[in-house]
Parts: C-alpha cells; structure tokens; sequence
C-alpha cells in the first residue's frame, strides 16, 4: 500500500473516476456541487468518451486505466465500471492508498465483496457503495403510493 495524501481543512478532496460511462456524468454533476472536491481525472480504455466526458465537466486529466491515474493522487476513487471490474479496481485503489466509492452492485460474488472490505480494513480506507435511486423522485413517489395502499 502506498501513503495516501491526507488533506488539511483548507485543501480540497482529491476525487478520480474510474469509468466514463452513463452513470459517470451523474457523479461528476453531483461532485460538481461540491466546493470542496476536485475532481482530477477520469480514466477508461475508450480514451475518447473519457476525453468528452472530460470536456463536457472541466476535467483536465485523462486516463487510460486507474494505474496511470495514480501519479494524480486521488484520495478517493469512484468506481463506476460494469460490475465485473468492482472488485479488482476497487482493491487497485485501495492498494494506492484511496478511499473507494463504487456503483452498485459492490461486486459479483460474495467472496468479492469480502475481499473488498477485508482489503479496505488493511488499508485503513473507507469502503462505500452508492444506491443512487434513494432520493430519485419517481422512487419517492412510488414509495408513498405504496405506503398509502
């Protein structure tokens, strides 16, 4: 494990994203609101729908996988990736020295997940895993339709 960058209360929290995908560009609105994040790089094999998703949101670093992102140093690294690369990108991160933040499902297999939280207890990160329909106003809604019968 590599020594991870611990920010004082004046520095802004380093965040990577792994993947550039859908669901990526809703991370990086929601990320976007924050005045205290930076978000430092996005990295996925398809350069150029990493470079758009880039542009679109002001990133200014690119990558190709999360290895070459590390000379960045993310503090915290969100893994947003179909599910069968959770689990080894998710202990790549944490092995770097990052906190992880990954899409649901955590993982593939129970054994995965284990690893997973086993992997971030050794490294002294945090572990979470998003459930980004929570708050979704159609799911709200739902919710109160069901709840009143």
């Amino acid at each position: 494990m590599t020594e991870t960058h611990r920010p004082s209360g004046n520095d802004r929290v380093r965040v990577g994203i792994v993947g550039a995908g859908y669901v990526a560009a809703h991370h990086l609105r929601a990320l976007a609101a924050l005045p205290f994040i930076e978000v430092i790089g996005i990295c996925d094999p398809d350069q150029s729908r990493a470079q758009g998703l880039a542009a679109k949101f002001g990133v200014k670093g690119v990558y190709s996988d999360l290895g070459a992102m590390a000379a960045a140093r993310p503090q915290v690294v969100h893994v947003l990736t179909p599910p069968e690369f959770h689990c080894p990108l998710a202990l790549q991160a944490m092995d770097m020295g990052c906190h992880v933040f990954v899409e649901k499902p955590m993982a593939e297999t129970v054994e995965e997940c284990d690893r997973m939280i086993a992997r971030a207890q050794e490294c002294g990160v945090k572990l979470s895993v998003n459930h980004s329909d929570r708050f979704d106003p159609v799911v709200l809604k739902a919710i109160e339709i069901a709840r009143s019968g």
